[in-house]
């Protein structure tokens, strides 16, 4: 009898270490993670909406922190489920060791975090400059401190109380569930409301580059942006429709030679352009930092953060130097 329980107790053991069971263990705490850092994505999203800051891929992080989270979420959930019934019998050194190393990276991920946060808390405390976007960091590292302290506990000690792997479970669900609507009712329609806004300050910010491209090859301003569109190699074919679209609106306006060519130097000619953008929503980078900068009047290319709305021009410049011009004819 005492023969036939020794070998039961052994089939137990047994049942309790098999691989699929380890790898079960091992998928349940890496999705856990994941979804935690779906969670501290989401948070920093929400943070920036409540600041009211808008993020130069708005509709991307959003969307993206979403879909990752509802995907890995359910991946979780399940997993938990499924291994939270073998857990208290799987005592193998095999599922120690697992428990063990992620117990282990889960605790130095929230201490880092924590240490982050309160650095840059100090930080805040002993600086004078008003920059709104800095708190996002701080949001970001609080969540991934509060995240990885619970799957901590959840994988360390998962007999701490009674059904403390169900409330685990059930807390990241509404955690992740109400992070998301909110996301969804509020940073991501921000970002629908602001796209076309978006998209015209990144249009005006790029086409410097390819007005100066045109210059180059050509020797003079092209006459309308249609002809930077079609001769260059800076846009694949759905940037140059976008453009070419904002154009037709009106939304981009260009102007050729506000001021006469002037010669630099005797070797440089300067051509003088000037781009309007009309924006139909106010942006805010939350960056209010003053940085001296050298000023000048027809800069070769912008650097555009906030935006309000309505039309702004930007006078800007392109020179040509002689040397290019006889090396591009000689060619």
């Amino acid at each position: 009898m005492s023969k036939f329980g020794s070998k039961k107790s052994n089939s137990k053991s047994k049942a309790g270490s098999t691989p699929a069971l380890i790898t079960m263990q091992w998928l349940t705490y890496v999705f856990w993670a994941l979804a935690s850092v779906a969670v501290v994505f989401l948070v920093g999203v929400i943070t920036e909406y409540l600041l009211g800051i808008d993020s130069p891929i708005a509709t991307e992080n959003v969307a993206y922190s979403v879909a990752a989270a509802f995907i890995l979420l359910p991946i979780a959930f399940t997993l938990d489920t499924f291994f939270s019934r073998k857990e208290d019998s799987n005592k193998s050194s095999a599922s120690s060791v697992v428990m063990v190393v992620h117990s282990v990276l889960f605790a130095i991920i929230s201490i880092v975090a924590l240490v982050t946060a309160v650095f840059n808390l100090i930080n805040i405390s002993l600086n004078t400059f008003n920059e709104q976007s800095v708190w996002v960091p701080v949001a970001a590292a609080l969540a991934t401190f509060i995240m990885f302290a619970l799957l901590f506990i959840r994988t360390a000690k998962h007999n701490l109380f009674t059904n403390l792997r169900m409330v685990y479970r059930y807390t990241v669900l509404v955690v992740v569930v109400a992070a998301s609507i909110f996301a969804l009712t509020g940073p991501f329609t921000r970002a629908l409301d602001t796209k076309e806004t978006r998209l015209v300050r990144d249009k005006i910010v790029s086409l410097p580059m390819s007005i100066s491209d045109y210059a180059y090859r050509n020797h003079k301003l092209p006459l309308t942006l249609d002809s930077v569109v079609t001769e260059n190699n800076f846009y694949n074919s759905t940037e140059s429709k976008q453009i070419s679209d904002l154009v037709a609106r009106n939304l981009i306006k260009y102007t050729p030679n506000i001021k006469a060519p002037t010669v630099a130097d005797g070797t440089t000619t300067v051509y003088y352009y000037e781009i309007c953008g009309t924006y139909d929503t106010d942006l805010k980078t939350g960056y209010n930092v003053a940085i001296p900068m050298i000023y000048s009047e027809y800069p070769a290319y912008v650097t555009i953060g906030e935006v309000k709305a309505g039309t702004s021009c930007y006078k800007l410049s392109t020179d040509v130097s002689y040397k290019q011009l006889n090396q591009t004819s000689a060619q």
